[in-house]
C-alpha cells in the first residue's frame, strides 16, 4: 500500500503538470478534462492463477522473471498488487472488486472539468452512466456527428452510449439524468458472471463461492453494498430483469462460459 500510495502521488503530480501547461497556454478553459479510474480494485490473489497452456502458476512466472524484493517493489522489474484486504477497503461499501459484476467491480470514480457546463466547482452527480457515454459526449462537445452504422465503407456497431452534455449542463443535477431510468437497460458479463440493471434495480448472477448460483435482486440506489437480496420480495421485478438479460445476451453475442472456468472462481 505504501508503494501504491507513492504511485498515486506521482500520478497526481504528473496530472498537475498537464493542467499547469493548459493553464499557462490559455487553453484550460477551452479543454474538456476527464479523469477516470479503471474499474474495480485488484483483489484476486494473482499468484494463485494458472498460466494458460501450462501447468505453471503466476507465482512461478513471477519468481522466474521478476524481482519482488522489498527494495525493488514499484520498479519496472517488479510485479506486485495489494491483495484482497486493501481491495475490499478501496471499494467499500460496495461488494467485490475487479472481475465481479457487483458494484465493487464496476463503479468507477470520474472527475470532469469543463467551464462550459457552468456548474459550481465540486458539484457532484450520482446519475447512472457508463464508459460508453464518453464517446458521444466528446463528439457532442466537438460538434461532430457520429457516422452511424457505417464508416469508410464498412459496417460498424451503433453507439450504445448517450452524451453527458445535457445532464452536466443542467442547473439541477439531482433532478436530471443521463439515461431514462424507466427505459434504459444495461448489462455486464465476464467469464460467466453477469448482471443486468434497469433504473435502481439490478439482478446479479454469480456461481459459488462468489454468489448463490441463482439470480439475486438488489435495489442498488438504497443498497449499494448489494447486501439485501430482494428476489423473494420482488419476484415480478426479478422476472422482468431476467427477460431483459436474455435480450441483452442475444443483442451482444455473449459467449456462454463453462462455470468451472478458473478465473471466475478466483
Amino acid at each position: 500500500m505504501e508503494v501504491y500510495s507513492g504511485m498515486v502521488d506521482a500520478m497526481d503530480e504528473g496530472i498537475g503538470q498537464v493542467i499547469d501547461h493548459l493553464e499557462s497556454t490559455g487553453e484550460l478553459d477551452n479543454t474538456f478534462v476527464l479523469f477516470m479510474s479503471d474499474n474495480g480494485a485488484e483483489g484476486v490473489m494473482l499468484e494463485a492463477l494458472p498460466v494458460m497452456g501450462t501447468e505453471s502458476s503466476m507465482a512461478d512466472v513471477i519468481n522466474t522473471f521478476y524481482d519482488n524484493s522489498l527494495n525493488n517493489i514499484g520498479s519496472k522489474s517488479s510485479f506486485t498488487w495489494y491483495g484482497p484486504g486493501w481491495a475490499s477497503a478501496a471499494t467499500a461499501p460496495s461488494r467485490g472488486w475487479k472481475a465481479w459484476p457487483t458494484e465493487g467491480g464496476i463503479r468507477c470514480p470520474c472527475i470532469v472539468r469543463y467551464p462550459g457546463f457552468h456548474n459550481a466547482p465540486g458539484a457532484i452527480t450520482h446519475a447512472f452512466t457508463t464508459v460508453m457515454d464518453i464517446l458521444p459526449t466528446v463528439l457532442d462537445l466537438a460538434g461532430v456527428q457520429h457516422p452511424g452504422k457505417t464508416f469508410m465503407g464498412r459496417e460498424i456497431e451503433a453507439v450504445r452510449g448517450k452524451s453527458w452534455v445535457s445532464h452536466l449542463g443542467s442547473k439541477n443535477l439531482a433532478s436530471s439524468a443521463v439515461h431514462d431510468p424507466e427505459e434504459h437497460v444495461h448489462g455486464w458479463e465476464l467469464v460467466g458472471l453477469r448482471a443486468i440493471r434497469k433504473g435502481p434495480w439490478k439482478a446479479v448472477w454469480m456461481h459459488p463461492p462468489r454468489g448463490s448460483g441463482k439470480w439475486d435482486l438488489f435495489q442498488v440506489e438504497n443498497d449499494p453494498a448489494e447486501a439485501v437480496d430482494m428476489a423473494d420480495r420482488e419476484p415480478e421485478k426479478l422476472d422482468e430483469l431476467i427477460k431483459l438479460w436474455e435480450v441483452y445476451h442475444a443483442e451482444t453475442g455473449i459467449l456462454n462460459y463453462p462455470y468451472e472456468f478458473n478465473y471466475a472462481k478466483a
